[in-house]
């Protein structure tokens, strides 16, 4: 039977290709021109508009050549990773590698977030099944499996937006990365390297995040240390519920004791009926609920990053505000329209005409029907976080009261965190907080950031790039000056690591013997904490199968046999452009076809390699 959509080859990289800043899944597909008459592509297209609305079909118009249906595989991907919230960091690299009069054939290079990433290659898999079915009909099972491959997009997403951000800002300032698992990435080299998830990092305290997180204990920590927040009781049934309101005084706040992104939490409540119904809803989110007493107050979020204030956001509750002239209907269809709330593309939530929408109007005599007058806002939430319908507003750190400040630090030192967001509610902002009415509501851990933060935060982390000096040696022959330099090193100071083709030290003693692939090599050296730096040796042509070792070094030495260079020149010229300072120590003239273009090049004598690579290392690690 003919294909007219064949996948010939997959493979994933975990090294790095010129280019490319991280791993990336390499695929190699055969199109065929009986994709031209195929009538399952339409079929498919129409089936992927349904399943996908940020799918366009692309193939039909018939004067198309079937090399067109490259369109179809990579707005396919494009459209699944939008669904899904994953993030593109960069583009796919498409290089067309042979065309026939009845074939075309392409690699593609889709960068993606970890080496474990299989939900690309199994998209295509899925495509290729469909349209080289011979029956026209898509099956249940095809529909089936469609929804399963939605389904892996979304388990190898990032989780929440703030990863995917701290990535981007990771490339942007040319700070390494790798996964590690789960949502765990690895930023930098060596002794430079911070591990970080979201908004947690390696040095989040543990102890302060889990005290933090349970509400009743962080407000006694801040109670017993003179922060002011609200009291608050534990209700053991929605009737005790509403005799704690009573007795702190209306209004008051309910909510889950240990549940953090406003999940289950109902404020500014004044009635025996809407304490009920918001016990129910926190009681589904934790099994110990709180009922506290309101601040009334505008709601603000203090981030502090390692004990300084770097940004305060204004959240304002899902609300509208009257003309004079619309309903609250209307009002809320505009503000919803705001590209800023899509749903699925938005960085702002729609705020629903919901139930709790509903029963707030009811408090205040109003129905969506209502026509508010001119400036009168109007509650639809009874909490401000952006993620239930809250409008954020940067505030100037100099519109802010250094009293306020002082104090969101300080809460901030007290649970020794490193990146935390303090929900203050005050009435002015702009005076100190001894003379205004305050709460302290919550403390996060884990606060989800504006979008300028993480690069704010990623420079902050690394002032160098997070990086550490990294030498590449090409050369296939047992290099004895190397082994003269790891000996050396094991002298000094320094926790150097070396790979070469057959065995992998730190600071002197084995880790890994047979290693025969780069990537490999760099995991296990670039992981360890204490490196300071590294040293990796390249052999042979396949030890670059899943890439390059980094994505960038601070000397390239050039080496091995007349053999060796035959076999290494096509991917020379990619290492050396990654290079600051390239030596050349071979007497091989066939090196001279791939250094002659080199400007940074400096030839040495073997003899000198050893004393040279020692000062070239120590001089950048003192």
């Amino acid at each position: 039977m003919t294909l007219h959509f064949e996948i010939l080859e997959t493979h994933m990289l975990t090294g790095y290709l010129l280019g490319s800043d991280q791993p990336a899944v390499v695929i190699t597909i055969q199109l065929g021109t009986t994709l031209l008459e195929n009538p399952a592509v339409s079929q498919v297209e129409s089936f992927l508009q349904q399943q996908l609305g940020s799918y366009e079909p692309t193939f039909g118009n018939s004067n198309k050549q079937a090399s067109s249906f490259l369109e179809v595989v990579l707005n396919l991907i494009a459209a699944l990773q939008k669904r899904t919230n994953y993030p593109v960091l960069a583009p796919p690299l498409v290089q067309q590698v042979t065309q026939t009069d009845s074939t075309c054939r392409y690699r593609l290079l889709f960068p993606v977030l970890s080496q474990y990433h299989g939900a690309i290659p199994n998209t295509l898999v899925w495509l290729s099944r469909s349209l080289n079915n011979a029956n026209l009909n898509l099956t249940e099972d095809a529909k089936k499996n469609f929804a399963e491959l939605i389904n892996q997009f979304s388990q190898q997403a990032p989780g929440s937006t703030t990863r995917g951000q701290m990535l981007q800002a990771a490339i942007e300032h040319k700070v390494p990365w790798r996964h590690i698992t789960d949502q765990i990435y690895q930023f930098g080299w060596g002794k430079n390297s911070r591990l970080i998830d979201s908004t947690f990092t390696d040095k989040t305290s543990n102890l302060g995040s889990r005290l933090v997180r349970n509400k009743a204990s962080a407000n006694l920590v801040m109670q017993k240390t003179g922060f002011p927040v609200p009291k608050h009781y534990f209700a053991s049934n929605a009737d005790h519920a509403v005799e704690l309101a009573n007795k702190l005084g209306y209004p008051v706040v309910v909510k889950p004791a240990s549940e953090d992104g406003g999940n289950g939490v109902a404020s500014g409540l004044k009635s025996a009926d809407s304490v009920v119904k918001a016990y129910k809803i926190a009681r589904e989110f934790s099994e110990h609920v709180l009922v506290e007493k309101h601040v009334e107050g505008n709601d603000y979020r203090v981030y502090v990053f390692e004990g300084e204030v770097i940004h305060v956001v204004w959240r304002i509750p899902g609300s509208v505000v009257g003309d004079g002239s619309k309903t609250i209907k209307q009002l809320l269809a505009e503000i919803n329209a705001d590209p800023r709330r899509h749903p699925t593309a938005g960085r702002w939530t729609p705020i629903a005409m919901d139930q709790e929408a509903l029963d707030l109007l009811q408090e205040h005599g109003l129905t969506e029907d209502s026509t508010p007058p001119d400036g009168q806002r109007v509650l639809l939430r009874r909490t401000s976080n952006i993620k239930t319908g809250g409008t954020p507003v940067d505030i100037p750190l100099v519109e802010i009261h250094p009293d306020n400040i002082i104090l969101c630090e300080r809460v901030s030192n007290l649970f020794r965190l490193d990146i935390t967001g303090v929900d203050l509610l005050i009435t002015d902002i702009r005076k100190s907080w001894r003379e205004s009415v305050v709460g302290i509501c919550e403390v996060n851990s884990q606060p989800r950031m504006p979008l300028h933060l993480p690069t704010a935060v990623i420079r902050r982390l690394f002032a160098k790039q997070g990086r550490i000096p990294v030498v590449l040696v090409l050369d296939d022959q047992d290099c004895p000056w190397l082994h003269q330099v790891e000996t050396t090193l094991q002298k000094t100071r320094f926790y150097a690591g070396i790979a070469t083709h057959h065995l992998v030290t730190v600071k002197g003693a084995p880790v890994s013997a047979n290693v025969t692939d780069c990537a490999k090599a760099a995991s296990i050296l670039l992981t360890d904490p204490l490196l300071d730096c590294a040293v990796f040796q390249i052999s042979a042509i396949h030890m670059l199968r899943n890439g390059a070792p980094v994505d960038r070094y601070d000397l390239i030495i050039l080496s091995g046999s007349d053999s060796f260079v035959d076999r290494i020149k096509n991917v020379s010229h990619s290492l050396l452009s990654r290079s600051a300072t390239v030596w050349h120590n071979s007497d091989s003239a066939n090196w001279s076809a791939v250094t002659q273009t080199i400007p940074n090049l400096e030839i040495l004598p073997a003899e000198a390699l050893s004393q040279r690579l020692l000062h070239f290392i120590t001089e950048r690690l003192e």
